[in-house]
């Protein structure tokens, strides 16, 4: 009779398999598993709950918007074609659309003595005359609001209000009827558009959105040949990520598939062993996407390409259980115990990715630690029962006899080769510790065509090389005066410095009633005695009506400070942009002024980049001593110090070729130490513990086979971050699986 622990143990495999299939296919129908791709989700959140609240407010008005500029010969008629198709579809939202001189004129003379600019400030409170200010501006022919203001409001002091206000933030644009060009020599004509907010939050909406798009250009193109095109925006960077990271994806994972699949059936020739892979990866992958699933409301799709490394792992397991003798109870208990020690090793160096604050990162860790327990559970319960082999085979044993003489032959040669070149790659890492790219785009994998848009359209819209500040208050009022404030201390370091600001278009209350108190002032010591004299007739200067938000957001001119300014609960906060000033001296504005945020996320994240980068050179440190304790209790202190010996001397080596490849380290180089030293490790405990004998070596270098191939698919992704995981990590498992069987002598029990 077969004993009931046995029936219970052939059971719990396939049932827990079954039981993983059912639950994520449940997960799926329900939408629980849902995925993103823009690049800003897999930035951790700022430190402050209060910045993470504005951040995440301002980038929601930004995340939709998208600009396309045409230029040549037939560009109008082009934009003309676009702008007519998108307005029917809701898409266009193009700023200024109202701000022709006369409209201006119109809305901000309403106003008249509570606008002024502070050049215009500064001089009737030095006491200049209000007349000779006006003659001089009248002598600037060529400003074009002073034809359409002087009827309405003869000082011009609100026509020079808006010139200064419109200065900065539309240096090099212009607008002619429904068109806003670029003051350039290409002559490009711009096209403004908001997507649907639900197309932004969602990938397929937004690809689907981004190829219409696309489309839509392209068929222009094909009508009018001399036309070109160029984009920008939020939605095209996700779109261009979500397609390469799932194309990624998709034949990263086949290839690697196919190979172990190819390589199985190479040495096992038996579809039994290639159903036992197959089923071993694909409970793995089911019980990591669960875990994702449980853990975290929406898993970014670049973490999945990461995860691929999953395939390399797991297929270890595999190895060692369908190469064991399966009549050998003492051989099944110690790979049992190795592969189990293994499988503790791996998870731990994993968790480090789980307490890192990236977020795609923490994704990894967990559907790798989750998704190698579900390859355990499959290898342990369902393989022994599915393949059962014995060492009969001649290409096996041709091929360990092969491996077990080639190290026996070459064993000196392989040491003396690992600690010259080891200690060669340390002197290379210490002379050029100093060559670290910490930056946040390694994570960017757009093209370089969008990349190249992108600048040069923030360029067009004067927001290149600008420092960006967040004011929040507590009333608008206060927000206003503090943004007044910022600005006076700006211009008292920096004349020529250009500032962005809601207050440049609404003033505080409080300066509203000095600037009307200065103007009545001038007005009544009759100061405009020469222009009545040129017959100019002077309007009701005795009335005071103050802007206010509310009618400035239900004017034709809301949009020019509603992308600056957010109301998030019991505060005002507004966007202020500064060109033409450094960063440094930005820094002293905010040491003089609360309640200001530099708004410099790129450089934020690039500088927790680095301390992670740091943390994990600590954690590395600290991994190979506790390594080394463990294998000191198992295995004797000899054998610790050599495996933590050879296991720094590879990793030297791994920093030090990828360093020659990439011209530089980074964060993701040093990840890739965390899972080289989980493999090592396992490498180590199963010859420690089961010898180097034909099975142990087969069974590493079949593993070892299968995870170079995966890694090395990793190091052809176009993503910065992916291929420095990949390059770092298939070179330290080549020189790993050279040096792990030099740790025991050569067991002829097999």
């Amino acid at each position: 009779m077969v004993p009931f622990r046995k029936y219970t143990s052939l059971l719990l495999g396939p049932a827990q398999g079954i039981l993983s299939v059912l639950v994520l296919i449940a997960l799926l129908a329900t939408s629980q598993l849902n995925f993103r791709a823009d690049m800003l989700a897999l930035l951790p959140d700022p430190p402050s709950a209060l910045q993470t609240q504005f951040e995440q407010g301002f980038y929601r008005q930004y995340k939709d918007n998208v600009i396309v500029a045409i230029s040549g010969e037939h560009a109008e008629q082009a934009h003309a074609s676009l702008r007519t198709q998108y307005a029917q579809q809701g898409w266009l939202n193009e700023p200024g659309a109202a701000t022709g001189p006369s409209e201006l004129a119109t809305f901000f003379t309403r106003y008249r003595g509570a606008l002024l600019s502070a050049e215009d400030r500064a001089q009737l409170r030095d006491g200049q005359s209000l007349g000779d200010l006006v003659m001089a501006k009248l002598s600037l022919s060529f400003s074009p609001l002073v034809q359409d203001f002087f009827s309405l409001d003869p000082t011009l002091t609100t026509a020079e209000f808006v010139t200064r206000a419109l200065e900065p933030q539309f240096s090099m644009l212009s607008r002619d009827g429904e068109k806003i060009w670029v003051n350039d020599e290409q002559q490009h004509v711009l096209l403004f558009l908001t997507l649907p907010t639900q197309i932004g939050d969602d990938i397929a909406l937004t690809i689907e959105a981004i190829k219409q798009l696309k489309s839509s250009m392209a068929q222009l193109q094909s009508e009018y040949p001399d036309v070109q095109f160029s984009y920008s925006g939020i939605p095209f960077h996700s779109a261009e990520n979500a397609l390469l990271a799932s194309q990624e994806l998709s034949v990263f994972s086949a290839l690697s598939l196919v190979f172990v699949c190819l390589l199985v059936w190479w040495f096992f020739k038996t579809y039994r062993a290639l159903v036992g892979i197959v089923a071993t990866q694909v409970n793995a992958i089911c019980v990591g996407l669960i875990a994702l699933a449980i853990c975290f409301h929406e898993v970014h799709i670049l973490a999945l390409v990461f995860s691929i490394t999953l395939i390399g792992i797991a297929i270890d397991y595999s190895f060692h259980v369908m190469l064991v003798r399966h009549q050998q109870r003492k051989e099944q208990n110690a790979i049992k115990a190795a592969i189990k020690l293994g499988f503790i090793s791996t998870a731990c160096g994993y968790s480090a990715f789980v307490f890192l604050p990236l977020n795609v990162l923490a994704q990894v860790g967990v559907f790798v630690i989750f998704g190698l327990a579900g390859a355990l559970c499959c290898a342990l319960y369902s393989l022994p029962y599915l393949t059962k082999w014995s060492w009969d085979d001649s290409r096996q044993v041709r091929c360990s006899q092969h491996l077990a003489q080639f190290f026996k032959l070459n064993q000196n040669r392989i040491k003396l080769a690992g600690y010259v070149v080891g200690a060669l790659a340390t002197g290379v890492i210490m002379i050029s510790y100093d060559d670290m790219r910490d930056d946040i785009s390694l994570l960017n994998a757009s093209s370089d065509q969008l990349k190249s848009f992108e600048a040069q359209h923030q360029t067009w819209l004067g927001s290149h090389q600008e420092q960006r500040l967040m004011i929040y208050a507590s009333t608008l009022e206060l927000l206003l005066q503090k943004e007044e404030l910022v600005k006076a201390e700006i211009a008292k370091e920096a004349p020529d410095a250009k500032v962005i600001a809601i207050s440049n278009w609404l003033p505080s209350q409080k300066r509203q009633t000095e600037n009307f108190a200065l103007l009545s002032k001038a007005i009544e010591a009759e100061q405009l005695a020469p222009l009545v004299e040129m017959g100019a007739v002077l309007p009701d200067y005795s009335n005071y009506h103050a802007l206010s938000l509310s009618t400035l957001l239900n004017s034709p001119f809301a949009e020019l400070i509603t992308k600056q300014y957010l109301q998030q609960g019991q505060y005002h906060v507004s966007l202020v942009r500064v060109k033409d000033f450094g960063k440094g001296s930005v820094m002293s504005v905010l040491d003089e002024i609360d309640q200001i945020i530099l708004f410099d996320k790129a450089a934020q994240y690039s500088a927790l980049l680095q301390k992670m980068r740091e943390s994990l050179q600590l954690w590395f440190v600290i991994a190979v001593f506790v390594f080394g304790c463990i294998l000191t209790v198992c295995f004797g202190l000899s054998k610790a110090v050599l495996c933590s010996v050879y296991l720094v001397l590879v990793s030297q080596f791994a920093l030090a070729v990828s360093l020659l490849f990439q011209g530089s380290l980074n964060l993701f180089n040093y990840l890739a130490l965390v899972l080289l030293s989980a493999l090592a490790i396992d490498y180590f405990i199963v010859y420690l513990q089961c010898g180097r004998n034909r099975h142990t070596l087969m069974a590493v270098t079949l593993s070892a086979l299968s995870s170079i191939f995966v890694f090395g698919m990793l190091a052809l992704s176009q993503t910065p971050a992916v291929y420095s995981f990949g390059y770092t990590t298939v070179l330290g498992i080549f020189g790993i699986y050279l040096l792990t069987p030099l740790v025991v002598r050569e067991n002829h029990e097999v």
